[in-house]
């Protein structure tokens, strides 16, 4: 593969930092929407399997389609590629913040996870068109790096801290959780975990008559 002819280096310092900014957008967005969970729960509704396919739709379609953004890539030219990736990916991400409907969402997700599909393999295939034999180890390097220490940042900023009401014994369920486990007794684990969120969900409501009907297997 032949590189771009007639860049100085400052030039080909901005194409780096573009690949690695566009593959950064893409990496953070697999994992940082989980901070958004609760609140798209709440405005859009869907329940669990909301939330669920509101990851996951990403992740889908962008883990199953690197292989054909890599083979367009190769058709088209990586350039162009890229440029279509990072225009959809804008365009996909402002659908998804005006999203009227947790469907309306998860589709939009889908379609981010398309555009991240065709912008990750051509940011690669930009670096090594543009950068020489020489250069080229440093260049990967460099971008492998960023995108590792933007994984590091989105992982950690996708583990939002408990929010916990005055009325909500968080750390008793807990321990019930427990309990339950270690006991065996009372139900199945399915019908154990489903007494547990009641308890918990009505504890969050301020009843403080919870314990009293709760099964006894469940108290603490």
């Amino acid at each position: 593969m032949s590189t771009t002819p007639a860049l100085d280096a400052a030039a080909k310092s901005r194409i780096l930092i573009a690949c690695i900014l566009g593959t950064t957008v893409v990496t953070v967005d697999s994992t940082a929407v989980n901070v958004a969970l609760p609140a798209i729960a709440e405005d859009l509704g869907g329940g669990l399997a909301g939330q669920q396919w509101t990851s996951n739709a990403y992740l889908l379609t962008l883990g199953s389609l690197l292989l054909i953004g890599g083979s367009l890539g190769d058709l088209l030219g990586e350039r162009r590629i890229f440029v279509l990736g990072v225009g959809g990916f804008g365009v996909t991400s402002l659908l998804c913040a005006i999203a009227p409907t947790i469907g309306t969402l998860v589709a939009a997700r889908a379609l981010q996870g398309v555009c991240g599909a065709l912008l990750t393999p051509a940011a690669l295939a930009v670096i090594v068109r543009t950068f020489t034999e020489a250069e080229r180890g440093r260049a990967v390097g460099q971008w492998t790096a960023w995108g590792g220490r933007s994984l590091s940042s989105a992982e950690c900023s996708s583990r939002p801290a408990p929010s916990r009401n005055a009325s909500t014994p968080v750390p008793g369920a807990q321990r019930a959780v427990l309990q339950s486990i270690s006991s065996g007794s009372g139900s199945s684990p399915r019908v154990a975990a489903r007494s547990i969120q009641t308890v918990i969900d009505r504890q969050n409501a301020g009843d403080r008559s919870v314990s009293a009907a709760s099964p006894s297997w469940l108290l603490t």
